[in-house]
C-alpha cells in the first residue's frame, strides 16, 4: 500500500497546522499594520533573495546528505538521489505533532529494504544530533540573556545524559537480559526488535558519524541562522551574525520543547521577544520574525510535498525509481 494512503492521519494535523500558521501571521502581520509588513518584505533585494533561498536550501540538502551518509553506514546501498527524494518527502510532515508524520520515511524505505529498526535509529539520531547542534548554536547568544542560561544549561545536562545512557553497552546488555528472561513470546519478540534499533542507534553514534553528523548540523541549521542575520541588516537593525544565529536556535528549541506542531507560535513568540529585549525596535523584530519563519518553515512543507507527489506516482513496491539504474539491493 502506499505509503500515502497509509499517513492520511497525518494529514489532518498537517493541514490544520497550516491553518493555523495563516492565522497568527494574519495576526501578526495585522497588528504591524500590513503595509509596513509590505515594506518590511520589500527591504530585501533580489540579491539577498536569492542568498536567502540559497541557504535554505542548503539547509535541506546538507540535512539529506546527513541522512543518506545513515543509511550508507547502516549497510543500505540506496543512491544518493534515492535517498534524498525520500528524505525531502519527510520534509511535508514538519509541523506535524512531533513531526511524526516525518516517519513516513519508513515507509517508503521499507519497500526498499530498510528495516523499520534502522530508519527509525536514523530518525532518532537525528533528532538528538539535532538538538545537540541547536545547543551549541544558542551558546552564540547565552550570555546576551541571563534568562537563557538555566534553561540551555538543562537541555545540555539532559542531552548529555540521554547520550551517555544511549552509548552504553552495559545498559544494552541489561536490556537484552531482561528482555531474554520475560515469559510472553509476543514482548520477548518487541523486546528484540527494540533491542535492534538500539543497536543501530549506537551505531550511529559512534565517534565518527557522531562527529560528521555534528557538523553537518552546525552547517546547515547555522546557514539557516544566518537567513535571520540578513534579514535583520535589511531592515536596519543589525545585530551581528553570532547574535542572530544564537537567537534563531534559542527560537527554534523553545519551539521543539513545547511540542507544539512546527513550533507555531511558540518560536515565533521567543525568536521576537529576544530581538526586543536587545534593543531591536518591536515592529522591525516581529516583521523579521515574520519573514524568517516563511522563509525557513515554509519551503521545507512545500518541498516535502512535492517529493511525496513524485515517490506516490512513482514504481515504489520493488523496481526502481528516481533512478536510471538498477536498484540495487540494500542489507539489512
Amino acid at each position: 500500500m502506499r505509503a500515502l494512503k497509509q499517513l492520511r492521519k497525518y494529514l489532518r494535523p498537517l493541514i490544520l497546522s497550516v491553518a493555523l500558521a495563516v492565522l497568527i501571521y494574519l495576526v501578526i502581520a495585522l497588528s504591524l499594520d500590513w503595509k509596513n509588513s509590505y515594506r518590511a518584505l520589500m527591504a530585501l533585494s533580489a540579491f539577498q533573495w536569492g542568498i536567502i533561498i540559497l541557504l535554505t536550501l542548503m539547509n535541506f540538502v546538507l540535512r539529506a546528505v546527513r541522512w543518506h551518509g545513515y543509511m550508507s553506514y547502516l549497510g543500505h546501498r540506496l543512491s544518493f538521489f534515492q535517498d534524498m527524494a525520500i528524505y525531502l518527502a519527510g520534509l511535508a510532515f514538519t509541523t506535524t505533532p512531533g513531526k511524526v508524520g516525518e516517519t513516513v520515511r519508513s515507509l517508503y524505505l521499507k519497500n526498499l529494504g530498510v528495516s523499520y529498526a534502522h530508519s527509525f535509529a536514523a530518525l532518532i539520531v537525528e533528532r538528538l544530533i539535532d538538538v545537540i547542534t541547536m545547543v551549541i548554536l544558542s551558546l552564540l547568544c547565552v550570555f546576551a540573556f541571563s534568562q537563557y542560561r538555566f534553561p540551555i544549561a538543562l537541555i545540555i545536562f539532559v542531552v548529555v545524559g540521554v547520550l551517555v545512557a544511549i552509548r552504553s553497552e552495559r545498559l544494552q546488555s541489561w536490556l537484552a537480559a531482561k528482555i531474554a528472561a520475560l515469559a510472553s513470546a509476543r514482548i520477548k519478540t518487541l523486546g528484540g526488535h527494540f533491542i535492534d534499533l538500539l543497536q543501530a542507534v549506537q551505531a550511529l553514534l559512534r565517534s565518527y558519524p557522531l562527529a560528521v553528523g555534528l557538523v553537518l548540523g552546525l552547517i546547515a541549521w547555522g546557514a539557516e541562522g544566518f537567513v535571520l542575520a540578513m534579514i535583520l541588516a535589511a531592515l536596519g537593525a543589525d545585530v551581528g551574525w553570532p547574535v542572530a544565529v544564537g537567537i534563531y536556535s534559542v527560537a527554534i528549541l523553545a519551539g521543539a520543547v513545547s511540542f507544539i506542531p512546527g513550533g507555531l507560535g511558540s518560536t515565533e513568540a521567543v525568536m521576537g521577544g529576544s530581538l526586543i529585549l536587545l534593543g531591536v525596535d518591536p515592529g522591525t523584530a516581529v516583521a523579521a520574525t515574520l519573514i524568517c519563519r516563511l522563509v525557513t518553515l515554509w519551503p521545507a512543507v512545500a518541498i516535502g510535498l512535492v517529493f511525496v507527489g513524485a515517490l506516490e506516482g512513482s514504481a515504489l513496491a520493488g523496481t526502481d525509481y528516481l533512478s536510471s539504474g538498477e536498484m540495487k539491493e540494500s542489507r539489512e
